[in-house]
Parts: C-alpha cells; structure tokens; sequence
C-alpha cells in the first residue's frame, strides 16, 4: 500500500535527477549546486533540476577558478569547501 507508493516516487525521484545529471555531465556542464531545493516535481509527477545559475562548463570553471566557493556549504562535497576544483564527482556528493 502506502509504503510502497512512498518508496516506489523516491525511486523516481533519483531516477529522474541522475538522468538529469548524468545528461549535464556528457555535456561536460556541472550543476555546482545540486540540493532538495533545486529539485522540483511537476503536477504530473516528473521531477525536474532547477536553478541552472551557478552552472558551468568543466573547463571554464578550472580556467576562471577565482572568486571562491559557489553553492551552498550543506551540500557541497569536502573538496569543494577546502577550495579543490569541481567536477562531476563533487556534484555527486
């Protein structure tokens, strides 16, 4: 019954997100601030990734890397806050 329903969305959910993510990364583009917040489920149910702001290409963020830590500190992987490069595995964590 319920429980069931509950687990069978959140498996959705993940599902959805990581398509979403794994098409931003064979774009070479990371999200840079992937949190509960910038996921958003539609009427009809499908989940979406919002708030592209702080997306960017993988090269540019290397080559343009000063200015600090972008995103936010809860969700950022360890590396990112002790001012390591992005990557497809920090957006991950």
């Amino acid at each position: 019954g319920g429980v069931r329903l509950r687990i069978g969305f959140i498996w959705k959910v993940l599902h959805d997100v990581a398509r979403a993510v794994s098409g931003l990364h064979a774009s070479r583009l990371l999200h840079r601030d992937l949190k509960p917040d910038n996921v958003i489920v539609t009427a009809s149910g499908d989940c979406k990734l919002v708030d592209m702001g702080l997306a960017a290409s993988v090269g540019r963020i290397a080559a343009g890397k000063k200015g600090g830590f972008v995103g936010t500190p809860k969700y950022a992987a360890p590396e990112i806050l002790e001012g390591g490069e992005p990557s497809e595995l920090a957006d991950l964590y």
